[in-house]
């Protein structure tokens, strides 16, 4: 990865939809420079995906920190990747052992979400942290 495939993921970063176009001009490459590079970033894992963000403001956000028993941290992320209020989880280091990001449309669907979380074998406690604004 060069400086072309950093500036083009800070473009992407910014926003999914630019088109090869827009940003082969403002990064002063041409079009099929930049739709290349696109294709080779995909291709090697560095893009593993191209989304949307929802405001907020539209739905209940909240991250939650989990600790694990070791042996099943793996497991929990993997069962946590599967359910519809999860946007982003990942296996960390350091007191918590996975992060994950819940997005829904109410509080009580995120209540449900996460006791359903808390109700999974190996989950030996959780702290919230709620997105006020």
């Amino acid at each position: 990865m060069d400086e072309h495939d950093a500036r083009i993921l800070k473009e992407l970063k910014e926003d999914s939809r630019k088109s090869n176009t827009h940003m082969a001009k403002a990064l002063q490459v041409s079009e099929g420079t930049v739709r290349r590079r696109i294709r080779l970033l995909s291709e090697s894992g560095i893009i593993e995906k191209f989304t949307i963000k929802v405001n907020p403001k539209a739905n209940f956000l909240a991250w939650v920190l989990v600790k694990s028993r070791p042996q099943a941290t793996r497991e929990i992320s993997e069962w946590g990747r599967g359910l519809g209020a999860v946007q982003e989880i990942y296996e960390t280091s350091g007191e918590w052992d996975i992060l994950i990001k819940f997005e829904t449309e109410s509080s009580k669907q995120f209540n449900d979400a996460l006791d359903e979380l808390r109700s999974k074998e190996g989950v030996l406690t959780t702290e919230t942290l709620v997105v006020l604004k």
